[in-house]
Formats: C-alpha cells, structure tokens, sequence
C-alpha cells in the first residue's frame, strides 16, 4: 500500500516547478516581443525616412514608443524582483539620465563647436553649440537602455554569488585597457583627421574603467544581459544616426574622422553609440548585481534595508 502511495506522488510534479516553468516562459516571451518591437520600428523608421522629410524632434518618436513598450509590456520590468532591487533598477535609470546629459554636455559640445557634427533639420533651438534635441537625445537614449537591461534583468536566471574576494586578474586588465585608450584619444586629438575618434575615447575611456574597476568580475558574471544590451541597443540608435544622415537631419564632417567605414557607417558612429550605450548598461548589471549579493547575505540591518523601508516602492 505505501509503495503505491509512494508512486503516485513521484508521479506528480512538483507545484512550484511547474509555476516556476510559466514564469520563466512568460519573461522569454516577453523578451522576444521587446526585441521583435525594435526590429519593427527600425524598419518604420527606415520607411518613414523614404517617405518624408524627417526632423531630429520626430525621429524621437522612435526612441519614445519603444521605451514605453519596455516600460509597460506586461509583465512590466522587475515586477517579480524584491522591492530593493526595483528601487535601484528605476532610481538608477533616472539617476544615469541627469549624469548622462552633464557629461555628455561637455565633449558633444566641443565636437559641435569643432564643426564634426551639425544638425540640419532642429527646431527647438540651441543651447551652447548644440540644439536642445540633442541634449533630449541623451535622456531618451538612457530611457531605452536602462528598460531594456531591466527587462533582460527579469528573465534572467539565478546565478551563484562571487567569491567573497574576487578575482582583480580581470579587473586589472580591462581597467588597463580602458585606461590605455584614454591616452590613445589624447594623441589623437592633435590631428584634425582623428579629432573626433579622440574626443570620443578620452571622454568615456576612464568612465569604463572606473566602472570595470569596480565591477568587472560583476559584468563577466551577468554576461549575457551585459552584452546583449549593449549589442541589441547599439544597433538600434546606431540605426537611427543612420536614418537620420541619409534624411538629412545632421551630418559628420568627413575633415575630423578617420575614413574608416564598416558598411558605409564611419567608425565614429559605431564607437559612439557602442560606448555611450556600455556607459548606461555597465552602470545598471554592475548596481543591480551589487543589490542581490548584498540582499542575499540577509543583512536585514544594512543601509540598502534601511533605505527601502523609508521609500515603498
């Protein structure tokens, strides 16, 4: 009687697991809708261009419409996370928001009053020596990121906390690296040709290293939502500049970059939005990495506990 008994129960699954298995399909799920969403507006945008004359204020409905998926697709981002980790996944977004348009302020700034970049078709006006879309650029641009990498974030798996003092072998080489290309885009800032290929890597070099210092065994663990938000991101936005070139809306002056073109996208293009986009989603995983181990510990009177009793999310 009790080996039948014993049977039946071995032949029921287990409850969670099978509730645990509609999770995991739902977030995959969402996941493909958010990228199929992108690839469905890169397309609209590109018909768009054919059709009429875009302006850089329109070609931020394609920035816009898909944050807002991102941010309102059910199930909505970080909806399953404690309460701690969505008080730093969307503070941080906003956060990395105001952050982006100061730094980003200087050195696009000085690469429009070079002459690398103009606008053709702005209409808000200007502030310094660049139109105020562009500084809305900035904001939006962290927008998408930040949601994006918060929806990766929800359909991730579980991984095993790093050990408690982590390998700096890695931290050591990428911070170099980084560094290393700071000191490269300080030489070539002296010749016209590479000014704006030196721009570029003086400005964000030490800000990756800062960050890889800080968290490089973080990113390589959580890997995949690292490289997938920069790589599906980048793409996108490197897609709208191009959009937005053949439109007529801005041109990159030939006089201050290198020639260098990858299928008729100059190289500058492709660092800008690769680097700006690693910017936003470095600083996320390496926070949001940082959240769960500390959560995992059951520090109940840490400061992170502390803080997030004060603030219901």
């Amino acid at each position: 009687m009790s080996e039948v008994s014993n049977q039946e129960n071995e032949s029921i699954p287990p409850r969670g697991n099978k509730e645990e298995t509609i999770t995991s399909a739902s977030k995959s799920r969402r996941l493909y809708i958010v990228i199929a969403m992108l690839v469905a507006f890169a397309a609209i945008s590109y018909i768009v261009a054919l059709t009429i004359q875009l302006s850089y204020i329109l070609l931020h409905i394609f920035l816009l419409i898909p944050f807002l998926g991102l941010a309102l697709i059910p199930p909505r981002p970080l909806k399953s996370e404690q309460r701690e980790i969505r008080l730093i996944g969307f503070g941080l977004i906003g956060a990395v928001a105001g952050i982006a348009v100061i730094f980003s302020t200087f050195w696009d700034n000085i690469i429009a009053a070079k002459g690398v970049w103009e606008c053709l078709q702005c209409h808000l006006g200007t502030l310094g020596h660049m139109p105020i879309e562009e500084y809305l650029w900035f904001i939006n641009h962290t927008l998408l990121a930040g949601f994006f990498i918060l929806s990766l974030w929800s359909s991730k798996k579980k991984v095993a906390p790093p050990p408690p003092t982590p390998r700096k072998t890695m931290r050591i080489i990428g911070t170099v690296f980084c560094f290393s290309i700071m000191i490269l885009g300080l030489w070539l800032v002296q010749y016209d040709q590479s000014f704006y290929l030196g721009v570029i890597l003086c400005f964000i070099g030490p800000v990756l290293g800062f960050l890889w210092w800080l968290g490089g065994h973080l990113l390589w663990q959580q890997r995949r939502q690292w490289l997938w938000g920069i790589a599906i991101i980048s793409i996108y936005v490197l897609f709208l500049d191009t959009v937005a070139i053949y439109d007529g809306i801005w041109v990159i002056s030939d006089a201050y970059t290198t020639g260098i073109a990858l299928f008729g996208i100059k190289l500058e293009q492709i660092l800008i939005y690769t680097l700006t986009t690693s910017l936003v989603v470095t600083t996320l995983v390496v926070c949001l990495r940082t959240t769960e181990i500390n959560l995992e510990k059951e520090d109940k009177d840490g400061l992170l506990k502390q803080v997030v009793q004060m603030v219901k999310l």
